[in-house]
């Protein structure tokens, strides 16, 4: 059975995320598990220990537990209804650690279809308990991220983009995100961004074509369309396409220096941009 995984600190952008995987997993029809991290007694105060002030380690667990049932009780009686075909059985399982070590504890065991976790207004990673540990995510993370902004609600996907950088890894990711389209009957764009400063037209038309042989005509998917976009600023191309009329979520694979950190740790500019109210899907080079 198919498994969302959803962190949380019980904050209000975490609780947003929570309520979009429900929804999610109703049509993906997969099941959801809430895992929250406690933090090390022996770390340095954090707000989450700071809320509970002089608990010993286990009634320190008792009120996490008792807050995951709560959490647990909240979205199955709001995001559950009548007209789903398929309603998810939502659990919990919390430990002690690290954020993002907690979280990927999880992963290993439970081996999700997707991580996903909220994102504040700005572009910031959910703070709290979901505070700096959290960006580690995005590069330790052996899942799927599925990241929400916190204005974001969720509407069924017609609209998908795939910004690639035309690796051989990307036939992975894109057929797991096939896998989240096709329920939608979702259109999906992958967009390669190209600078005609270091690479000629010819170049770039016959790694096109590669692409095409390689990844796209391997999906068995048909609303996939491949572009090419000529452009000599890669943040500007983002910008584009980001703000076309319709998109639902944004999808990439993540290396090191790559779009992620221009995305998420941008400008000013950026970070006030329409990426602020469209999921992000971040793929590692390891994710199946």
């Amino acid at each position: 059975m198919k498994k969302l995984l959803v962190p949380t600190d019980f904050s209000a952008p975490a609780e947003n995320a929570a309520n979009y995987a429900v929804e999610l997993a109703c049509i993906l029809e997969a099941d959801l598990v809430l895992c929250h991290a406690i933090p090390s007694q022996e770390a340095a105060p954090t707000p989450s220990q700071l809320a509970w002030p002089m608990l010993n380690e286990q009634q320190l667990r008792d009120e996490t537990e008792g807050s995951l049932i709560a959490a647990v009780n909240q979205l199955l009686e709001g995001g559950c209804h009548n007209q789903k075909t398929y309603c998810p059985k939502i659990s919990f399982h919390y430990d002690e650690g690290k954020v993002a070590d907690v979280i990927e504890k999880f992963v290993k065991e439970l081996v999700p279809e997707l991580v996903v976790m909220g994102l504040t207004g700005a572009g910031h990673l959910v703070q709290l308990a979901l505070g700096s540990n959290s960006k580690r995510m995005i590069d330790v993370a052996s899942s799927p991220v599925l990241y929400i902004p916190f204005s974001a609600s969720f509407v069924p996907y017609r609209k998908i983009i795939f910004a690639s950088d035309l690796q051989s890894d990307n036939l992975d990711a894109l057929r797991h995100l096939v896998g989240i389209a096709r329920p939608f009957g979702a259109e999906i764009l992958v967009y390669h961004v190209s600078n005609y400063k270091t690479r000629s037209l010819e170049e770039q038309h016959q790694l096109d074509r590669d692409f095409q042989d390689t990844v796209i005509a391997k999906l068995e998917y048909k609303h996939v369309k491949y572009y090419n976009v000529w452009h000599d600023n890669v943040d500007s191309a983002l910008e584009w396409m980001r703000n076309q009329e319709g998109v639902d979520l944004l999808a990439m694979v993540h290396r090191r220096h790559n779009l992620i950190g221009r995305l998420l740790h941008g400008s000013h500019t950026q970070k006030s941009s329409r990426l602020t109210s469209i999921p992000l899907l971040v793929y590692q080079t390891s994710n199946k």
